[in-house]
């Protein structure tokens, strides 16, 4: 078994090459796009495609990871709808590039601000929000239902933090409001393992299976309330997520 001073420093610099060679990259097309005179949405779309390459790269070139992913046949060709996740650690997100579609996410105001990584997420269209901000979570509303209305799905981690219990906690309403009033499905997705990768507060990885696993598409009637939609979805993943072994 590797050391832990060892596996942390690999793992140290596999992001910052893995970072660099990207963001570069990122930049050049950038460049391109605007000589060209693309719009945004086609801007953000290019950029998202950099970022979720990193994270595969990322995820990929770490050692002692792997991934096992399930069900991408139930991904809707439409784009029209809000995919939700539970959280369990930074890795989801490098985990979720995997199913290779395009589609943005709500981060907190703090991670726009991380050098590369942050000017990389606004370019990728990625949506912020502050928490405890009435005008800002109303603002990321907005921005969900139209980058759906774009044909671009948005992914929510609906727990709102990450879950280090080994279960997913209680879920917000936000996404399912935003999938209700924009009349699209909610695409689940169980998500296992991701904090046995690489625990809360460290940069040393650790030998272990992340599972992905998409779901039905599911449905909401105009008769069901919000809280009850997402009960139902909450029970889904749950149930799921109890059946995966890791």
């Amino acid at each position: 078994m590797l050391s832990s001073f060892f596996r942390t420093s690999i793992f140290i610099i596999l992001l910052f090459s893995i970072t660099w060679f990207h963001f570069i990259g990122l930049v050049l097309e950038r460049i391109y796009l605007i000589l060209t005179g693309k719009t945004k949405k086609q801007k953000e779309d290019i950029a998202h495609l950099r970022s979720a390459k990193w994270g595969r790269d990322l995820f990929r070139f770490t050692p002692l990871w792997s991934i096992q992913i399930s069900g991408k046949e139930k991904i809707p060709d439409s784009g029209h709808f809000v995919i939700v996740a539970n959280h369990e650690s930074a890795t989801d997100m490098l985990a979720l590039n995997y199913l290779q579609i395009q589609f943005r996410w709500l981060a907190k105001k703090e991670a726009f601000k991380i050098p590369c990584i942050g000017q990389a997420m606004k370019w990728s269209g990625y949506i912020p929000i502050h928490r405890g901000t009435k005008e800002s979570h109303k603002q990321a509303i907005d921005l969900c239902k139209k980058s759906i209305e774009e044909k671009t799905p948005v992914l929510f981690f609906p727990e709102g933090t990450r879950s280090t219990l080994g279960y997913p906690k209680d879920f917000k309403v936000g996404a399912f409001k935003v999938a209700k009033e924009a009349g699209v499905p909610v695409l689940p997705i169980v998500l296992k393992g991701a904090g046995k990768l690489l625990k809360k507060g460290s940069l040393t990885p650790r030998k272990a299976t992340m599972v992905v696993k998409v779901l039905d598409p599911v449905s909401s009637p105009l008769e069901e309330s919000i809280e009850d939609f997402t009960k139902r979805v909450e029970e889904l993943i749950i149930k799921e997520h109890k059946k995966i072994n890791t």
